[in-house]
């Protein structure tokens, strides 16, 4: 087991991924006994480091609890406990803390014996292991920082051995940079100003040196009233000699540490499952690629994981982003210690020496945007030991397939991960004023990062905006909002650009034929529509190398949100108007015609072309949405309700409601701007249907009794039928069975036999309600027989309302075996009757006494009404639930389910499920053993569904109420 203080308090077990205690106190205490392992701690310094000198009553007992579930972390025989006090073993390669200073006192000991090779190796392995400040996130007692003080002196002055042997090495370039920040972060240290003050003139800036100079001599003054020391006085004079003992020739290839990684990205959310796979990766390749869009954090991932493993790779981390093999092998070289004019200018020798100084070493190697396998290829090392992490806007083939390179392919962040890092780059406060803001903003930056911490930025910049403000802006604004005022590199659209510029140019213009398209999905077909004839396949498979598309499956891609609307600014910079216009007509004509062949092909009785037109139907429906609310303004309003009417029979299948009247309203603008009576009276129509099924019966009735007019008028007799059923249905809702028997005789003779069954099967529900089971009966089976003749599939409803009435009338294996049929039939293709023949079964199976398979099917029934937004289902579901409740004797329960189905039923508007719900209420009463209350409501349920008609419900609730003493 690992012990890590050196940074956050981490513990690893072997394989594991590091871990730490949740509670607070628990962590301040491990972390406490790390500092002082293998010594006996008192219990009351124990107590003082938790809890002061105010600790309370429950102290011991508390910390009790903590040793005990550290206990079950660690293990019982490394936390021992004795009446002197507690003692934590940890050997020391388990600490952290006690490598470093191992490693550290070897460096130190090789500086001072003149061995500066191996003083740069142990102490850069001893300062790799610090990930931050001591026991970083904790407020530790005095003890503690005390502790945190020393450790952190014994750094500094492993930093400053560090420096001397370099500097001994001749490697006064690499470090002045890092001899600057101790200066700043320690500007008292005479030895460290000392040591810059010797780089510089080393590099040739004596100038500087002795700017240096004065400036400690002037702090010195200043802060302590004191001159500089011997060492700092006897170096000004002789660089002022120009002493030639000051100058040394660097040596070759020396066994350097360098340590190049860029800091990682502040405030890194999420991808921990990317993080998991890249730990892995060490173990079993020496290449990694991550490859995704521009702006998805591919560079973020690598740094972030470069600098949580840099410990497993003690010899160093070097990085390179954007430049030739040359210059970046160069770079690595001197960094490695091979002296400046050592340096190979062949790409394949310097390759080789790489290679060789590699060897037997255990290197991190983060290849930053890389443009292609050849750039990469000769910066890979060949020992075991060594890693390379590669990025690239590319896929990269080349180097998985010939140097074995391990591929992730980043996505945009989850939605929730989005929002944390909206949450964490915004503040908690100011987003958890505005948390729909939040939403709203992750959503519009297409939940890329890039967007979203340029999003954050800009409005971090302006405190006293608010976020809704922010999010009007960038509606308003698109890319060009998406970057940061004053640092041009920093900006959506350049990231853009880069992954633009290399595909060829024709992939370049269908890239931007692409932008047209109305949403993120598309197929093949549909770029053809777009671009014409071609091969399209392998421009699309350029475009997907390089990330600006991506390939769904055989015959789909999808593209950003942001790359879209990129394309289409592209489109309008750079292609004719007219061209576009007549690209996005195509279109429109395309997806008319697609959608008609996709109607054809639900409506078959070929299942597999019922499955094939469903499915891509289902792929294709936002696209079709957003065509059909273009098409008026291409100059092809038809094109609207074309789509509208012929994607009626698959809405009432799959009820996507949303899309549903979507559709349903651009057919209804286009008609009337058109002047089409005829469309117009389909497009209210199919309002009228989505409203119903919404549970909206006055809205549906307005548009359905349009419709009805306007069919009527243009003497459309299957329009007229249509309406008629449909009005029939809302009657029925509202408790007006009279007048939805009406509608529903009318609705025959309209010569369509399926809608005539539709009708029959309607009717024979009316008839149910009323009491009178044999005509119910007859009418279910003529529309079986009906449905069976046309499409099988069909057969579903007309099973489930037989198993519906078999089961009222007690005939349960009749029931069984019709709601078996129902939902073997309906499952996957017909959603609403699935979602009511599960409540069927689970009716039944309450029945029966099989009361947990009962509420499981119960749930699933609800679970999917609300999927599907199909009230009536999720209310039967809900007054089945209440039902099993009451058996199993949860009359809270059972309560609470009754009580949401009343209030679904009052939303919806339907009289029959409002009873049925009241009589559920009425039984929990009762059972409650409030009489009274019980037989007042049963009477109102006995008046309300004999006035209706409700003949069923009426004698149950009378039978009910007179059972009541």
């Amino acid at each position: 087991m690992e012990f890590r203080v050196l940074g956050p308090l981490e513990i690893r077990a072997d394989g594991e991924r590091p871990a730490a205690p949740t509670r607070r106190k628990q962590r301040l205490l491990l972390g406490m006994l790390c500092l002082h392992a293998n010594e006996v701690v008192p219990r009351d310094t124990v107590v003082d480091w938790l809890w002061g000198e105010a600790p309370p009553v429950s102290a011991v007992a508390n910390l009790q609890s903590y040793v005990s579930e550290l206990r079950k972390v660690i293990g019982k025989e490394r936390l021992r406990t004795g009446k002197d006090g507690y003692l934590l073993r940890i050997a020391e390669d388990e600490l952290d803390a006690a490598r470093f200073e191992g490693l550290a006192a070897e460096g130190t000991a090789a500086v001072r014996a003149g061995r500066p090779v191996v003083a740069v190796q142990q102490l850069g392995r001893a300062l790799a292991l610090w990930r931050d400040d001591v026991l970083s996130g904790l407020a530790l007692p005095d003890a503690g920082r005390a502790e945190a003080a020393r450790l952190d002196e014994v750094r500094l002055a492993a930093e400053e051995g560090h420096v001397e042997a370099r500097l001994a090495l001749g490697l006064h370039h690499e470090v002045v940079g890092e001899l600057r920040k101790l200066v700043d972060r320690h500007p008292l240290r005479e030895g460290v100003w000392a040591q810059y003050a010797l780089a510089l003139y080393r590099c040739g800036r004596q100038a500087e040196a002795l700017d240096a100079h004065r400036d400690v001599r002037d702090l010195l003054d200043r802060e302590l009233g004191v001159r500089p020391g011997a060492r700092l006085r006897d170096l000004q004079l002789r660089m002022l000699r120009a002493d030639p003992d000051l100058d040394l020739k660097p040596v070759v290839a020396v066994a350097s540490a360098p340590r190049q990684l860029p800091a990682g990205t502040r405030g890194f959310i999420g991808r921990q499952a990317e993080l998991a796979e890249l730990d892995s990766l060490p173990d079993s390749t020496g290449v990694g690629l991550v490859t995704g869009a521009p702006g998805v954090g591919k560079t973020a991932l690598a740094l972030h994981w470069a600098h949580r493993v840099r410990e497993r790779f003690p010899d160093g981390h070097l990085y390179s982003t954007g430049a030739t093999p040359v210059d970046v092998l160069g770079r690595f070289l001197r960094a490695l210690g091979v002296a400046p004019e050592r340096v190979p200018t062949d790409v394949d020798e310097a390759s080789s020496v790489f290679r060789t100084l590699l060897a037997d070493r255990r290197v991190l190697i983060v290849l930053d945007n890389v443009e292609s396998a050849e750039d990469a290829r000769p910066l890979l090392p060949a020992g075991n030991g060594c890693f390379a992490l590669v990025t690239s806007r590319d896929r990269l083939n080349g180097l998985v397939v010939v140097d074995g390179a391990h591929r992730m392919t980043l996505s945009v962040l989850p939605a929730e991960e989005s929002a944390q890092l909206l949450v964490g780059a915004l503040g908690e406060r100011r987003a958890a004023a505005e948390p729909d803001a939040v939403a709203e903003l992750a959503d519009l930056c297409g939940h890329l990062p890039l967007a979203l911490r340029i999003a954050a930025a800009n409005l971090t910049n302006a405190p006293f905006r608010t976020l809704s403000e922010g999010v009007r802006d960038l509606t308003a604004g698109g890319l060009s909002s998406l970057v940061v005022p004053g640092a041009g590199d920093l900006a959506v659209r350049r990231a853009f650009d880069m992954s633009y510029r290399a595909p060829t140019q024709s992939a370049r213009r269908l890239f931007r034929k692409l932008g047209l398209l109305p949403g993120p999905s598309f197929s093949v077909e549909s770029a053809t529509a777009l671009a014409g004839a071609g091969d399209l396949r392998t421009l699309l498979d350029e475009l997907a190398n390089a990330h600006l598309v991506v390939q769904s499956d055989r015959e789909r891609f999808v593209m950003h949100d942001l790359l879209r609307m990129y394309a289409a600014e592209l489109a309008e910079a750079f292609d004719d108007a007219e061209d576009r216009a007549t690209a996005t007509r195509a279109l429109v004509g395309a997806y008319a015609t697609a959608v008609e062949r996709a109607a054809a092909g639900i409506a078959s009785g070929d299942p597999d072309a019922r499955d094939r037109a469903m499915r891509w139907t289902e792929a294709e429906l936002p696209n079709l949405v957003a065509v059909a609310e273009t098409a008026a303004e291409v100059g092809c309003p038809d094109a609207a309700w074309r789509i509208a009417e012929q994607l009626g029979g698959y809405f009432w299948l799959s009820r996507p409601v949303s899309h549903w009247l979507r559709l349903a309203k651009a057919a209804e603008d286009a008609a009337c701007r058109a002047g089409d009576h005829r469309a117009l009276a389909a497009a209210k129509r199919l309002l009228g249907e989505a409203r119903h099924c919404l549970g909206q019966n006055d809205e549906a009735i307005v548009h359905l009794t349009d419709a009805l007019r306007l069919a009527r008028e243009s003497g459309d007799r299957a329009a007229e039928a249509a309406n008629l059923m449909f009005l029939g249905l809302v009657e029925q809702d509202r408790g007006r069975l009279s007048e939805a028997e009406r509608h529903f005789n009318d609705c025959m003779g309209s010569g369509d036999r399926l809608m005539e069954a539709g009708a029959k099967g309607n009717l024979g529900y009316v008839r149910q309600l009323m009491g009178r089971y044999d005509a119910a009966e007859e009418l279910y089976r003529w529309a079986l027989t009906c449905y069976d003749e046309i499409d099988p599939a069909l057969v579903g409803s007309a099973c489930n309302m037989l198993a519906l009435l078999a089961h009222e009338r007690g005939r349960y294996d009749d029931a069984m075996e019709h709601v078996e049929t129902a939902l073997s039939l309906s499952r996957g293709y017909d959603r609403g009757v699935e979602a009511h023949a599960l409540d069927t079964l689970a009716r039944l199976q309450r029945d029966t006494g099989r009361l947990d398979a009962a509420l499981e099917t119960a749930q699933r029934s609800m679970e999917l009404a609300v999927e599907i937004a199909d009230v009536r289902a999720e209310t039967d579901a809900l007054n089945t639930l209440g039902s099993i409740e009451l058996l199993a004797g949860r009359l809270p329960a059972a309560a609470q389910r009754h009580t949401s189905a009343v209030t679904l039923a009052r939303r919806s508007g339907v009289v029959a499920q409002q009873l049925e719900s009241l009589l559920g209420e009425a039984k929990v009463v009762l059972a409650m053993g409030e009489a009274d209350a019980a037989r007042e409501l049963l009477r109102d349920v006995e008046q309300r569904a004999a006035g209706g008609s409700f003949a069923v419900l009426a004698a149950t609730a009378r039978a009910l109420r007179e059972s009541v003493n």
